[in-house]
């Protein structure tokens, strides 16, 4: 059976780490990876040699667990909103496994909701909504499988997720 990668991005707080946690649940055997913990920064600086850093640390994670053998699926989530840095990621990927890339999408007023309450929560940086209603506008060209999260629950969307990937394994 050949891996599956799959890659969720989105804005910050449309539910890309629930839903791909969900999702891991659904798909064995299977591994999480969050490029948010490759650039865990202190302080976070956004440079070329950090930049250098994390896509060069996502790629060795990535190729790793593909090569794994007791890895069957692999989920990636990030904040991937431009095609460039994607296209740079999975480059070579598709020889080792079949990528199925997925935005999550919200309106404006849902995604506010959602981050608004991670910030009262201290899980985000106060100036997280503004960042992530500014990146909205990344997403809607980008050549992927798009499904909204407005009105559904995690489970939900990993189970329609989840049934995707059968899916394309069997064709």
């Amino acid at each position: 059976m050949m891996k599956t990668l799959i890659v969720l991005n989105g804005p910050m707080g449309v539910g890309k780490t629930t839903v791909g946690k969900e999702l891991c649940r659904r798909l064995a055997p299977s591994i999480f990876l969050d490029g948010d913990w490759c650039w865990d920064l202190h302080p976070f600086s956004v440079t070329n040699a950090t930049k250098a850093l994390v896509m060069d640390n996502i790629r060795t994670l990535l190729r790793r667990d593909l090569d794994c053998p007791e890895v069957d699926y692999v989920v990636f989530v990030w904040v991937l909103q431009q095609e460039e840095t994607a296209a740079a990621l999975l480059d070579g990927l598709d020889e080792k496994a079949r990528i199925l890339r997925i935005t999550l999408d919200a309106s404006d007023e849902s995604l506010s909701r959602r981050v608004q309450k991670d910030i009262a929560a201290g899980l985000r940086a106060p100036d997280s909504l503004e960042r992530s209603l500014a990146y909205q506008r990344f997403y809607p060209g980008q050549g992927t499988l798009h499904l909204s999260t407005d009105g559904r629950s995690p489970a939900q969307l990993a189970d329609e997720i989840a049934g995707l990937v059968r899916n394309r394994a069997e064709s």
